[in-house]
């Protein structure tokens, strides 16, 4: 797994469909919080989406973030039984539930991408993780969680500068 590859490529693709992502990202922002989390991960899904067909070379659109709604209570389902297995792990001594998250991290794009119910898209996600090499695959999500986190600190800077 080459994390600044995958990081270099994401960019890039922000960057072309600047936006059309930025846009997609603030509506997930505002409904995902003004829904108390239910809209997220469907809306999530359709980001999802956007960078794939982005990533194929086409132009991504607006409308297509809304293409996961009708996944909405499966995804969240999903959503739920990763929280709760990862909480169950981090309370046995934290790596089992570092371990759950990284098996399952790719769950939701499995579901969007493919169709997939919870389960298999479960069960795809570790597979896909195991072939990439669970080592590098925390890597990612631990580089990606710190990348969001600066985001997030970023914004929170400035709307307190502003």
């Amino acid at each position: 797994m080459d994390i600044g590859r995958y990081l270099t490529q994401s960019w890039n693709l922000t960057v072309k469909n600047l936006g059309t992502m930025v846009a997609a990202a603030i509506v997930t922002m505002v409904l995902g919080t003004v829904t108390l989390g239910i809209l997220y991960f469907p809306l999530m899904g359709g980001m999802y989406l956007m960078y794939l067909k982005a990533a194929k070379g086409q132009t991504p659109k607006f409308p297509e973030l809304f293409s996961c709604m009708g996944k909405t209570l499966p995804m969240i389902g999903a959503g739920l039984m990763i929280g709760i297995l990862t909480t169950i792990g981090l309370i046995l001594l934290v790596i089992p539930g570092l371990v759950v998250l990284t098996w399952y991290m790719f769950t939701h794009i499995f579901m969007a991408d493919q169709g997939m119910g919870a389960f298999a898209a479960s069960r795809a996600s570790k597979e896909f993780v195991k072939k990439q090499g669970v080592v590098m695959s925390f890597l990612f999500l631990l580089v990606v969680g710190v990348i969001n986190a600066a985001g997030a600190a970023l914004l929170w800077v400035g709307m307190f500068v502003t």
